[in-house]
């Protein structure tokens, strides 16, 4: 590739994962799973603990989910009452002209709906994620977020 092409496909990301966002603040699902390759992987397992091992939920195992059914699902089930989520200083590494893979610094605040394992989620963390270019169009293949500090109430 050359590199007015690289550059091109990583603001095609960019918008991509802004999208992502933005779909999921706005419970937009259809939108959101539509951002993802169909066999997509949705690695949620770090998303409520640090490295220190401390979680406040005792599920987080089972936070992995595969394919765009199964990724509605789950987004439609942990549906909070509201949450804003904010990617920066994107990383992303074009591979060839159908494939990328990236890392963005996150900061999310989440309120939840009564009855779960916390209330109020503050985090900061990093996602990793792998695009994959499919009929033009640049999806996401994988993400996995991790954190590195996460307050709960």
């Amino acid at each position: 590739m050359i590199e007015t092409d690289k550059l091109v496909a990583i603001e095609q990301i960019k918008q991509l994962k802004a999208r992502y966002f933005r779909a999921y603040d706005t419970k937009d699902y259809g939108r959101f799973v539509s951002l993802f390759t169909p066999n997509a992987r949705f690695d949620m397992r770090q998303a409520v603990s640090v490295p220190n091992g401390s979680s406040p939920s005792q599920e987080v195992e089972n936070m992995l989910f595969i394919g765009r059914a199964n990724i509605e699902a789950f987004v439609r089930s942990a549906t909070p009452s509201w949450s804003a989520h904010h990617g920066h200083n994107p990383d992303i590494e074009v591979k060839s002209s159908t494939m990328a893979s990236g890392i963005w610094a996150l900061e999310d605040s989440v309120a939840f709906l009564e009855g779960g394992p916390f209330r109020k989620l503050h985090g900061f963390g990093y996602y990793h994620d792998i695009y994959e270019r499919i009929d033009g169009q640049w999806l996401i293949a994988s993400t996995q977020l991790t954190r590195v500090h996460l307050e709960v109430s």
